[in-house]
């Protein structure tokens, strides 16, 4: 097969994350010029789909490089099946553990989004796949039955008249002095139109569940935070004084250092034993210079590491985050006080898809760094 070397990744690590696929997508469909983001996916694929190749790349490779994106997801598996058009190969194991372990990133039932040779509007992924795949490989890869849906209706009188022709049989049978009336009578006091786009609604209403179960256990988050947010507000103050200490025991010119107590840019590392690790970062009395100490709980231990530019932070953060995602012994949680702002609790595995904001949040600090009161 024909592929680029020099776009093909590491076979143990893909650090890249692309935002925004649909938009590249429907670019690619306007300009029918393939841009290097698509070009880099289409030569990993076909190096792996290779059968004299040895560079075997694992799906999550590309699943973080896609973002997990909906749109990104639904045309991968399109090149996946249509590669053997013009290679001859194709990696159905990628389909049957797409299908299997991350069917909730796509719906198999939703049309394709728009790209060159995209089945667009006239297939839906599920149909795309029982068409081009034999029956041999549809067994392999298992496509998922299709869910029945219950039949929806605008007004209540509709539901209630296909209730009525639907039972009605058995009914008379069982009770034949059943009164449909008294039913009908209380379907047309209660009617409703449903609105004209009301499987939109659905989909918002399963979402508003969906967030609701989330609010609830943000809920039990934010009210054991509150608890002891004193606690670590005393904690991070005592831990600024012995910083402060430190200082102007290794500096002779602490004085001038200590004019001014810059507010932290605190990141902690949580784990549920209480073995928290923590990053401050503050502003040191140089223009445009940081300081960053890390405090390792597991072994007592902190190291400094002084009179840095704003591009090494952002960098120091970067790295930091982006090895929360190989972790084996991954954290609990990871928290994040913002000077003069709101303190956050996230994921860590999910804290790499929101490090832009955290990025943006630490050059607001930088840009006009708040001191402590």
């Amino acid at each position: 097969m024909n592929y680029n070397n020099r776009n093909l990744w590491d076979l143990f690590l893909q650090p890249v994350t692309i935002f925004g696929w649909k938009n590249i997508l429907e670019q690619w469909d306007n300009s029918l010029v393939m841009p290097q983001k698509v070009q880099v996916v289409v030569d990993n694929l076909r190096a792996t789909s290779d059968p004299d190749s040895t560079h075997e790349i694992p799906l999550r490779h590309f699943l973080d490089y896609l973002n997990y994106e909906e749109e990104a997801i639904m045309w991968f598996l399109y090149e996946v099946v249509t590669l053997r058009w013009t290679w001859g190969e194709t990696r159905l194991d990628f389909v049957k553990e797409l299908l299997r372990n991350h069917n909730d990133c796509f719906d198999l039932d939703k049309t394709f989004p728009d790209f060159p040779g995209s089945p667009r509007q006239t297939q839906t992924v599920r149909e795309f796949l029982q068409h081009f795949l034999n029956a041999d490989e549809q067994q392999y890869v298992q496509i998922p039955p299709v869910h029945k849906n219950q039949k929806t209706f605008k007004t209540l009188s509709e539901a209630f008249e296909a209730i009525r022709s639907t039972k009605s049989e058995k009914l008379e049978k069982q009770a034949p002095s059943f009164d449909w009336s008294a039913v009908q009578k209380a379907f047309e006091e209660t009617e409703e139109v449903m609105p004209d786009n009301q499987e939109e609604l659905i989909q918002l209403q399963k979402q508003n569940k969906k967030l609701n179960k989330q609010n609830k256990k943000l809920e039990k988050q934010n009210n054991k935070l509150t608890e002891e947010n004193d606690l670590l507000c005393e904690a991070v103050e005592t831990l600024q004084e012995q910083e402060q200490e430190q200082s102007k025991a290794e500096d002779n010119n602490s004085v001038e250092e200590m004019s001014v107590t810059y507010a932290p840019f605190t990141i902690q590392f949580n784990r549920r034993g209480g073995e928290d690790d923590k990053v401050m970062i503050r502003k040191a009395d140089d223009d445009d210079l940081y300081n960053i100490v890390f405090m390792d709980s597991s072994a007592n231990i902190r190291h400094k590491v002084r009179y840095v530019s704003r591009e090494q932070v952002i960098n120091y953060v970067s790295s930091s985050l982006r090895l929360m995602r190989y972790d084996a012994d991954p954290y609990d949680n990871i928290q994040i006080f913002i000077p003069a702002g709101p303190t956050v609790l996230l994921n860590p595995r999910t804290t790499i898809q929101i490090r832009e904001t955290i990025y943006d949040c630490l050059e607001s600090a930088m840009d006009n760094w708040p001191v402590s009161c």
